[in-house]
């Protein structure tokens, strides 16, 4: 009958428990160590009223009550810490010594007191196992036994107490230690299902993030976009259809069911006129506008089949590919200014015309136009082939002979006027390896200009490419002047005051095209020479270094 009457009681309180593993100030509790001051003052609310409501519902004997008073007090504890299971000790356990006056009151509320103090000390240790449940029916078996036999200590004449122990002690310790490690067990198994509903919703969102990510790492297009709204089709159960739409048009649409056709197009075209305000909630619609500049996508409009509405996490998912949308286009934006200013640069490289180079080409042509009128007209039609080059598209990969033939054009000219003072070797490969325009032409003419030509009898520029297993690796070499570390590490630095946009434009070419271990590398030592390299990745890739 004990036994019966006690199980009453504890059912009522799993109930209450259950009610309370819902909330998510329940939850937190069991998988912190620290709580706030808040959720403790919570926590001795209620767990104290649990541990009162377990000292009437008990059974009153003549000597005492055979009672679970313990359970709501351990657990409190368990779950609180140490303030809450002193708090709720000892407000149960001081209702206790004055109600209801039995010969054990007062040693029943010491102990119960003493019963809170301990669990909330305890709380860390339990918290840290890996299943606690166990931990908590332990305390609870040892605790309760505790309970008993502290009684002899505080409750008065031995025989008595130990007739009242051999009454309530086989219900209470069996019951109560039942109760608290099931207690204990129904929270953290609400935490852990809470967790893996967690794990599974990021699991579902990076599986959706990833594939959106996919179709769209070529920009925002009409394909696309029909890409996008099979996957928000497929990652939300129970959709009816998803859309996208532009200036009020759409430009793509999946239906899990339900007619296709004109009709359909024109009931979503209708709903995306409507202000996200005015569409009623009940309809399961949901529009969501897209910033951004793209011609392919302002808006996203979804339906949840039978006008179901949209859960908390739904709305959120739905609302994170829109940000994602946004940031792609966004992304193509500045990819496609960031092109146009390369361009621009590439242009102002071309158009960098040097007057005195001009003036000193027409200069030696007219010179051998009284002497060798062959070289005059071979040197015409160099001048002729350089100064088309650098007016050729430069948005376009182009063959390395091509550029080969640019330096050609404009080293023959410089060799004419310089003679023997300018010598220039090719070290090349027989494949066509294909290359940003202007790549090694400034090089080569920075090399003739800066290196060979202040020295007073001329040198030597060599232009090679070596194949290496994952790299060609293309060089301008000379042996002339050289320059200081001084100079040697201002070239590439951004300088707003600079004249020149040759070699720093080479240098942020490659980065932009081939990555950050790409670039322009420097080598040189005055009066020996300079050496000017950098890698074109064999697989059109960025250059990565092992």
């Amino acid at each position: 009958m004990e036994f019966q009457h006690l199980w009453l009681a504890v059912s009522l309180f799993i109930f209450i428990v259950f009610l309370l593993s819902q909330t998510n100030v329940f939850r937190q509790a069991l998988s912190e160590t620290v709580t706030s001051w808040k959720s403790r003052i919570l926590f001795a609310a209620v767990f104290s009223m649990i541990g009162i409501l377990g000292t009437y519902w008990g059974i009153r004997t003549d000597d005492g009550i055979i009672n679970s008073r313990s359970v709501g007090v351990i657990v409190g504890g368990i779950i609180g810490g140490p303030f809450v299971g002193l708090c709720v000790g000892v407000i149960t356990g001081v209702h206790r010594m004055f109600f209801p006056d039995t010969f054990t009151a007062m040693a029943s509320g010491i102990i119960t007191i003493l019963q809170g103090t301990a669990a909330g000390l305890l709380s860390s240790f339990i918290k840290s196992r890996h299943r606690m449940w166990p931990w908590a029916f332990g305390i609870g078996f040892l605790f309760e036994s505790l309970h008993m036999m502290f009684l002899f200590l505080f409750a008065g004449p031995p025989e008595r107490v130990l007739h009242f122990v051999q009454v309530l002690a086989p219900s209470m310790i069996t019951n109560n230690s039942i109760a608290i490690g099931l207690f204990i067990g129904m929270l953290e198994r609400s935490m852990k299902q809470r967790e893996i509903d967690l794990s599974n919703a990021a699991k579902s969102t990076f599986r959706t993030v990833h594939l959106i990510l996919n179709v769209l790492k070529s920009g925002v297009s009409g394909a696309s976009a029909k890409n996008v709204t099979q996957i928000i089709a497929s990652s939300i159960p129970g959709l009816s259809w998803a859309a996208i739409l532009a200036a009020g048009k759409v430009q793509a649409m999946t239906v899990n069911e339900g007619e296709t056709g004109e009709a359909l197009t024109a009931e979503i075209e209708r709903w995306s006129r409507l202000p996200e305000n005015e569409i009623p909630e009940e309809l399961g619609i949901m529009a969501v506008p897209v910033s951004g500049n793209s011609v392919f996508v302002d808006q996203v409009l979804v339906r949840k089949s039978g006008a179901h509405t949209f859960s908390g996490f739904e709305k959120e998912l739905i609302t994170g590919m829109k940000g994602i949308l946004e940031m792609v286009i966004e992304f193509d934006r500045l990819k496609k200014q960031a092109s146009m200013m390369s361009l621009a640069e590439i242009k102002m490289l071309q158009a960098q015309i040097n007057p005195h180079f001009l003036f000193n080409a027409i200069n030696t042509i007219s010179y051998y136009c009284r002497s060798d009128s062959l070289m005059a007209r071979q040197l015409l039609l160099n001048l002729g082939d350089y100064y088309r080059q650098n007016l050729s598209s430069p948005d376009s990969m182009i063959p390395l002979s091509e550029e080969i033939n640019h330096i050609r054009a404009y080293v023959s000219i410089e060799q004419a006027r310089f003679g023997n003072r300018l010598s220039v070797e090719y070290h090349l490969l027989p494949c066509d390896i294909h290359i940003p325009p202007l790549l090694l032409q400034p090089l080569v003419e920075n090399a003739i200009r800066h290196g060979v030509l202040p020295r007073s009898d001329g040198g030597t520029v060599k232009i090679g490419v070596i194949s290496l297993p994952r790299y060609y690796r293309m060089y301008v070499q000379d042996n002339g002047v050289g320059m200081t570390k001084t100079m040697l590490s201002s070239l590439l630095k951004e300088q707003p005051e600079r004249k020149s946009i040759g070699l720093i434009n080479v240098h942020q070419r490659l980065l932009s095209i081939y990555g950050k271990a790409s670039g322009l590398h420097i080598q040189s030592q005055v009066n020996k020479g300079t050496v000017v390299f950098f890698l074109i990745p064999k697989n059109g890739k960025e250059v990565s270094y092992d």
